[in-house]
């Protein structure tokens, strides 16, 4: 899988007027990103949340469009209900319906921060690796695969056996030093940040991730651009 230079990524068209009407408003969250010459980078993400539970594969159909303006699709996958419901094959058709459904080369999110409690389909290391490996399993396209946990505690007992991206997020509370940001951000697949937010000193942080990640290689970084969990992370 060929990729985009780490300063030809933004996380999202900052304009709805691109996305068609079919998408839900509830399976979509805008998120903003700050790379190198963010304001024009030619080729952006689309980041879309859509939510298996709904087994709706239309959801996903806006980023036929996203990806006819040049941009990559990002699609964070999301299950409403225990991770029990995936590993016995009763979700099987609704992720088979999204994912053919997904453009081919579009970046895959599933079941993000899966070893946090927060999310319904919090699971331990072993339920995480058969719930990914299943949903893999059922993509009938070229898509590209990111494992995307919450940095915190023994996260890296969740890595699956195969993906393409390491997408962490990366909150404050994570990490209070940009060494401590590069240690959480550095894994045995190119990087991805596909969360990242802080509620102080915006700029000298994001300054900061950017130029590690450039330094780095690192292929893209999402920042939470948000008011959002009574937290506002907006920059």
């Amino acid at each position: 899988m060929r990729y985009l230079p780490f300063a030809a990524l933004l996380a999202l068209v900052l304009a709805w007027g691109v996305m068609p009407t079919t998408v839900a408003p509830t399976t979509s969250t805008l998120l903003g990103a700050f790379l190198p010459g963010w304001e024009t980078a030619p080729t952006p993400l689309a980041y879309q949340q859509t939510y298996v539970g709904a087994c709706n594969p239309a959801y996903v159909l806006p980023h036929r469009l996203t990806q006819m303006y040049g941009n990559t699709p990002v699609i964070n996958i999301e299950y409403p209900g225990p991770i029990e419901d995936i590993l016995d094959g009763s979700t099987d058709q609704c992720w088979r319906d999204i994912l053919s459904q997904a453009p081919a080369g579009s970046i895959v999110v599933p079941l993000a921060e899966a070893n946090g409690n927060w999310v319904p389909w919090y699971t331990t290391p072993a339920g995480f690796k058969e719930a990914f490996a299943r949903i893999q399993s059922l993509d009938p396209g070229n898509h590209v695969w990111c494992w995307a946990p919450d940095a915190h505690g023994r996260f890296r007992d969740y890595e699956p056996a195969s993906y393409d991206l390491y997408c962490p997020s990366i909150y404050e509370w994570h990490a209070s030093t940009i060494s401590g940001f590069v240690s959480l951000a550095t894994g045995n697949r190119p990087t991805l940040v596909q969360q990242f937010g802080v509620t102080s000193d915006h700029e000298a942080w994001i300054n900061a991730v950017v130029t590690e990640g450039n330094n780095r290689g690192w292929k893209g970084v999402v920042y939470f651009n948000a008011d959002k969990y009574a937290i506002d992370w907006s920059y």
